[in-house]
């Protein structure tokens, strides 16, 4: 059945209801006439009570029916456009998955106009990413991406491996609902709303069809867009519930038994696959799950009668997780509505009636616009841990009694524990009295996210004769206690083979001073250059061990001082030589100071890192004295469609070599790995990059074509360091931020050093 086929079959009935509502409404203007004191005061006033919405008798009751289809989903509000056009009153609404999303936000009280622009506002990449933004996460967990940039990640319960449940995160997903919904509706349930909702779901394990009416508002929408591996299922009331489009895409049946005499079903469904699209394994499993909610839309579109009205916007070119089309895909609703105008204009009503059913309609969204002051906070509770948790997750939520409580500022203190990385959600209750507001937090443990393993895996080859590789694996057990101490552990083999662990312990229930205690093994090759050419290479071994106090710096950084004890052996490897390794034992003593809140890792447009480190060995006869220091200044900026960073590093060792050298890609591109060292160094770097596009949801993020400009040069003692000195060095690239890390694919030259072409998989910037 086709959509221009259904508007001839319902206009003549509708006409039919037209001409009875044209004499009811004449009848009912002449008595309000005579008995309203004032004439229109019920219309232009707000008291008319927010009960639900009962349709006069002399009308029949319209059902609005909104399939899911993703972001073609966002035509929904296209069609609601023409409806409040029109001044169709919609009595209740039926919801999958992304028409739960609109249409619940409508029956909450949303308008239309709000509800584009926050279709159009809306960071939808953040939405399918698979966690929060980098400036949400603990410090913790960004010093995490600092060692493995990947975020392929595992957990592990009950000694088993537990895969992801899904490709894009929960916490985001389910702040954004809380921001979409009205203040106040997202835990009331859908049948309570002044307009009636229902959304559909499917519970995952028995694979039937559950309406979602008695729950609050939010869980609705969110079990009926569990989309099944892009986000997670969700439990309620014990039943896991996923997208409820793979038994009911289009939920008439279950409008019609809601009372809906005449049902406006909008169907958004993303269409089959041409034959050119199913040339792979992804494709064909595309296509069955298309297949079956294809012939569940067919069955539900068998229930409608001759009475009711499909709309179909046309939606060429727009797919599932299209949402920059949001323009096109709203104009295409209102093309498809208007398309069958003539039969929703039968179902208008006078604007006065329409005026009083949309206010009531819309009563619970104004309930925030009418609010004198913003809410502060009263208390801050976190539910279903110790009180000892309690007091330290509370204090990294970052709220305080006195603060600004609006729910965007609670939705950011939920996801600043999610982005702890045990959670598998953060769920958020509010009470409010008066302008007081008390927060209830509720971190809900995912499994196997205890226990977590994130691998990565780093190549570089200049596509000549330099080529390394590395596997690489960094475990997290978290909280170890109640004080959420950690241990962290990290893993190597390839080009170099490390083995690193910590033990991390805040010093008290949510305090920001901590100790850490660390133990350390290295087994790798270092290349020594003359002149930009190899002349030796020697192995390298060791153990060391560190002891360190220090604060976390807020969510952006930490310092800390301590103490180190290392023993490293080393020895020639190219040429053999006749002697004896060297053998170097020493204790130091060190202070470091990181700020990070480059954002996104991969190619950073926002943001800055600055890294201050120094290290000093006294020397004791068996110990050798040394002095090293270093500085690294990372900006990171946006420019529209580009992006890109400034860096400038200086490094100093007194008695020894410099802790940086220079050389590789971005650090004097062109020139050998690490190739330029001395007792100090210099260097500074821009890199510009335009955004090309971007990976589907769960594959990566941006691609970027872009170049740099370097400058830098290492100094011996006593050599002035003036910028004629400085080698100058560029590049060329094409970066693509994929799941396993960034990878790039450059081109680059140094004066005096030579060029290079280069492929990397791994943090180069």
């Amino acid at each position: 059945m086709t959509a221009s086929s259904d508007a001839v079959t319902t206009i003549q009935p509708a006409k039919r209801y037209a001409t009875l509502q044209r004499l009811l409404a004449l009848a009912v203007a002449l008595v309000s006439t005579m008995m309203a004191t004032p004439p229109m005061a019920a219309a232009a006033g707000s008291a008319i009570p927010p009960e639900t919405v009962t349709p006069a008798p002399t009308r029949p009751r319209i059902g609005l029916v909104l399939s899911g289809g993703g972001a073609r989903g966002i035509a929904h509000i296209g069609v609601l456009h023409v409806l409040e056009r029109l001044r169709v009153p919609v009595d209740l609404v039926v919801g999958t998955s992304m028409g739960a999303v609109v249409g619940g936000a409508y029956a909450a009280g949303r308008t239309p106009e709000s509800l584009l622009a926050f279709a159009r506002d809306t960071d939808w990449d953040a939405v399918l990413s698979d966690r929060p933004p980098r400036n949400m996460l603990p410090q913790r967990r960004r010093s995490d991406d600092l060692l493995v940039p990947s975020r392929i990640q595992f957990g592990f319960q009950d000694a088993r491996l537990r895969l992801p449940t899904a490709a894009a995160g929960n916490q985001v997903l389910q702040a954004t609902l809380l921001r979409l919904l009205p203040e106040g509706a997202d835990e009331r349930p859908g049948d309570s709303l002044p307009v009636p909702f229902n959304a559909v779901a499917t519970d995952l394990k028995a694979g039937t069809l559950v309406e979602m009416g008695a729950a609050p508002l939010v869980s609705a929408v969110r079990s009926s867009m569990s989309v099944p591996g892009l986000f997670a299922p969700l439990k309620v009331d014990g039943r896991l519930l996923v997208d409820g489009g793979l038994v009911r895409n289009l939920p008439v049946e279950v409008a019609r038994a809601m009372g809906a005499d005449i049902i406006i079903a909008v169907n958004v469904g993303t269409p089959l696959s041409d034959e050119e699209r199913l040339a792979t394994a992804l494709g064909i499993t595309d296509q069955m799950i298309k297949i079956l909610i294809d012939q569940n839309v067919r069955t539900s579109l068998a229930a409608l009668g001759p009475q009711d009205i499909v709309i179909t916007p046309k939606m060429d070119g727009i797919g599932f997780t299209d949402f920059k089309s949001a323009e096109t895909a709203v104009a295409a609703g209102e093309a498809a509505a208007e398309s069958v105008a003539a039969a929703l204009a039968a179902l208008g009503v006078t604007p006065e009636a329409y005026l009083a059913h949309e206010q009531r309609r819309t009563a619970p969204a104004r309930d925030r616009v009418e609010r004198e002051a913003e809410p502060r906070l009263g208390t801050l509770e976190i539910l279903g841990t110790s009180p000892v948790a309690a007091r330290a997750l509370a204090a990294e939520a970052g709220l305080r009694p006195g603060d600004v409580a609006e729910i965007e500022d609670v939705q950011a203190a939920a996801e600043r524990l999610y982005g702890r990385g045990e959670f598998e959600r953060v769920d958020i209750a509010l009470r409010d009295a008066g302008l007081r507001r008390d927060v209830f937090l509720t971190p809900v443990y995912g499994e196997g996210r205890r226990s977590r393993l994130r691998l990565g895996l780093a190549f570089s080859s200049d596509l000549r004769d330099e080529n390394e590789f590395s596997v690489s694996v960094l475990h997290v057990y978290s909280p170890l206690n109640d004080w959420q101490g950690e241990i962290r552990s990290y893993a190597s083999i390839g080009s170099s083979r490390r083995l690193q662990t910590e033990w991390w312990q805040p010093l008290g229930a949510g305090s920001p001073w901590f100790g850490a205690v660390d133990a350390a093994y290295v087994d790798e090759s270092i290349d020594l250059y003359s002149d930009g050419r190899r002349t030796a290479r020697i192995g390298v071994s060791g153990v060391a061990g560190s002891l360190a106090f220090g604060r976390l710096l807020g969510r952006i950084g930490e310092t800390r001082v301590g103490v180190r004890r290392r023993h490293v052996d080393g020895s020639f490897i190219i040429p053999e030589l006749p002697v004896a390794g060297t053998e170097l034992l020493d204790t130091s003593y060190f202070g470091e100071l990181l700020l990070d809140t480059l954002e996104p890792l991969a190619f950073p447009t926002s943001g800055y890192l600055l890294r201050v480190r120094h290290e000093q060995g006294p020397g004791d006869g068996v110990s050798t004295e040394f002095d090293q220091s270093l500085v690294e200044a990372v900006r990171a900026f946006s420019l529209g469609e580009w992006g890109g960073h400034v860096t400038a590093e200086w490094a100093e060792g007194r008695n020894g070599f410099a802790p940086l050298e220079l050389g590789g890609f971005l650090r004097l591109s062109g020139a050998p790995t690490e190739s330029v060292s001395g007792k100090s160094m210099l260097f500074g770097r821009l890199v510009l990059a335009k955004r090309l596009g971007r990976l589907p949801s769960g594959l990566g993020g941006d691609i970027r074509f872009g170049f740099s400009l370097e400058t830098g040069e290492a100094f011996d003692a006593g050599e002035p360091k003036t910028l004629s000195r400085m080698r100058l060095a560029g590049s060329g690239f094409l970066s693509i931020d994929t799941a396993l890390g960034p990878v790039y694919l450059a081109v680059g030259q140094t004066e005096g050093l030579g060029r290079a072409a280069y492929l990397f998989l791994g943090p180069y910037w």
